[in-house]
């Protein structure tokens, strides 16, 4: 009966240290995308999902909001509004389309080009970077692995998964509910 015990308990002890390998690379990601972060608007003066627009548009000129979004894979509004943002600061440009008046056509300007080939890599953020590094099986096997994590989470917000990143890791506009108080 000893021995059962001790299986027991090296299987779990087993669990418990890879609860916390994993919880340690989590840690090691989201610092990564931080300092990413943080350097890129301290160096260039925008934020890490504005670089990726504009890393974009000098990759692409021509590109629409919505291929923006789908590029990036966040929602058609949080483009919506860094470009009009990059627009006032002058590093894009928005041109209507002479075919069809109800497209808009974006560009960078001499300043967003210029800008682009001074921000500090990966522009498209360093978890695209490392994503588009891995093979596809490796691919592959990380959202097999990815997925099963998020179902069981508690605290899951799918609308999450067309925010940028850097936004979602700075707690502006994140709501919770709020806590249970006596007597209120």
């Amino acid at each position: 009966m000893v021995k059962k015990t001790e299986d027991v308990e090296v299987i779990w002890a087993r669990r418990q240290e890879s609860i916390r390998g994993v919880l340690k690379l989590i840690r090691v990601m989201l610092l990564a995308v931080q300092k990413h972060s943080l350097q890129t608007e301290i160096q260039s003066q925008v934020s890490a999902p504005e670089l990726w627009i504009l890393w974009e548009l000098n990759r692409a000129p021509g590109l629409r909001v919505l291929d923006l979004a789908k590029a990036m894979a966040i929602h058609v509004s949080s483009v919506r509004t860094m470009v009009m943002e990059l627009e006032q600061r002058g590093l894009i440009r928005s041109l209507v389309s002479i075919d069809n008046p109800n497209v808009t056509r974006l560009s960078l300007t001499e300043s967003g080009r210029y800008l682009v080939e001074e921000a500090p890599g990966p522009a498209r953020g360093v978890i695209v970077d490392a994503l588009e590094r891995l093979d596809d099986p490796a691919l592959e096997r990380l959202v097999d692995a990815l997925q099963p994590l998020i179902a069981t989470m508690e605290y899951t917000d799918n609308a999450a998964a067309l925010k940028p990143l850097a936004e979602l890791l700075n707690h502006k506009g994140i709501t919770v509910a709020r806590p249970f108080q006596r007597g209120a």
